[in-house]
């Protein structure tokens, strides 16, 4: 139990230290006028995107089993946690969160098939 929540834990931090510099590598393209707002806004959903597949590639490699019930509860605490940060509750934001946490499940699938097989 103590490795899967330091597993769980390592994974989630290393989730928020890429969504980090995603978006400090954007803001900075948008202050200094490099892409436009729209550019901006996809862009930070897109590497959203790759930043929670990472988070659950690395779940899914070093998981020792029941990797998928892991990655469904870190996934559902992550939607949870996101929609009370957030302060507006349209129908886009949250399928932007859910496509997110989605992909930190598949990320996770895909990781640990495959690696587990060999």
């Amino acid at each position: 139990m103590k490795q899967i929540c330091k597993i769980s834990l390592e994974s989630v931090a290393l989730l928020c230290a890429s969504t980090l510099l995603f978006s400090l590598i954007f803001a900075a393209l948008y202050y200094f006028m490099l892409i436009s707002t729209s550019t901006f806004h996809m862009a930070n959903w897109i590497c959203g995107v790759i930043a929670f597949v990472i988070g659950g590639v690395f779940l899914g490699i070093l998981a020792q089993k029941k990797a998928l019930l892991h990655a469904f509860v870190i996934a559902l605490l992550l939607f949870i946690l996101c929609m009370l940060l957030s302060h507006c509750y349209e129908f886009m934001s949250i399928l932007q969160t859910l496509s997110k946490c989605l992909a930190y499940i598949i990320g996770c699938m895909i990781a640990y098939a495959k690696f587990k097989k060999a």
